[in-house]
C-alpha cells in the first residue's frame, strides 16, 4: 500500500476545508451586503440525499458537498455545491452530472425544494471550470433529447475557480455549462436552476 496515497478520510478532510473556505468567504460578503441573507448551508456528511423514481425498487441519491440557499429581496436561491479538487478525471462529471440530471427529472426533489437548486462546481484549480462545463454541456444536451424533459427548462450547471469565489462570491465569475454568458452573468451567486414542479 502506498504510505502517500489519499485516504477516504483524508479526502473527505480537504474537501470540508475547501467547503468551509466558501462558507467564510460568502458570510464575508453577505456581512457587506444587507440585502442577502444566508439561510441554509449544509456540507457533507448530511448532505446526502436519497431517493426512489416512480416505479423503481431501488434508491438513488446525490451526494453534494454543500446544499445551500441564500435569499435576496423575498427570492430564494438554492444551489448544490461541488467541491473540484482537480485529482480525478473530468469525465468523471459526465457521470455526476447525469446523477443530478436523473434526479431533476424524477421530480422526487419537489419533497425538498420549491424549485431545483443549480449545480455549482468550485474548483481548486483555475484552468479546470472550462472543462467541467464543456462536460457538463454535453450531458445537458443528451437529456435534452427527451420530449418530456425538453418540455421543462434544463438542468443549470456552472463552475468557477476556488480563487475568484474567496475573492468575490457575488461576482460574476460563474461559467455555465450551456447558454450565453451573458444571459447568466445577471442571475445570483447561489441561483437555483429554475426548474418547477408544474
Amino acid at each position: 500500500m502506498d504510505p502517500d496515497a489519499p485516504t477516504a478520510q483524508s479526502v473527505f478532510v480537504h474537501h470540508q476545508l475547501a467547503a468551509n473556505r466558501c462558507l467564510v468567504a460568502v458570510t464575508h460578503a453577505i456581512r457587506q451586503n444587507f440585502r442577502t441573507h444566508l439561510c441554509q448551508w449544509i456540507s457533507d456528511p448530511h448532505s446526502r440525499l436519497r431517493y426512489r423514481p416512480d416505479g423503481a425498487r431501488s434508491w438513488r441519491s446525490v451526494h453534494p458537498d454543500v446544499i445551500a440557499m441564500l435569499r435576496e429581496a423575498n427570492r430564494d436561491h438554492w444551489a448544490f455545491l461541488e467541491i473540484d479538487r482537480g485529482t480525478q478525471p473530468l469525465a468523471r462529471y459526465v457521470a455526476k452530472v447525469r446523477r443530478y440530471a436523473r434526479f431533476q427529472r424524477s421530480k422526487a426533489w419537489l419533497s425538498h425544494y420549491p424549485v431545483f437548486p443549480a449545480l455549482r462546481v468550485v474548483s481548486l484549480s483555475a484552468r479546470r471550470p472550462a472543462g467541467i462545463t464543456e462536460f457538463a454541456a454535453d450531458v445537458i444536451d443528451e437529456f435534452n433529447h427527451f420530449v418530456y424533459w425538453a418540455q421543462r427548462p434544463s438542468l443549470y450547471v456552472a463552475a468557477t475557480a476556488e480563487a475568484e469565489l474567496l475573492a468575490d462570491p457575488f461576482g460574476d465569475i460563474w461559467r455555465p455549462a450551456s447558454g450565453p454568458r451573458e444571459g447568466r452573468s445577471a442571475q445570483a451567486p447561489m441561483e437555483s436552476g429554475g426548474a418547477r414542479g408544474t
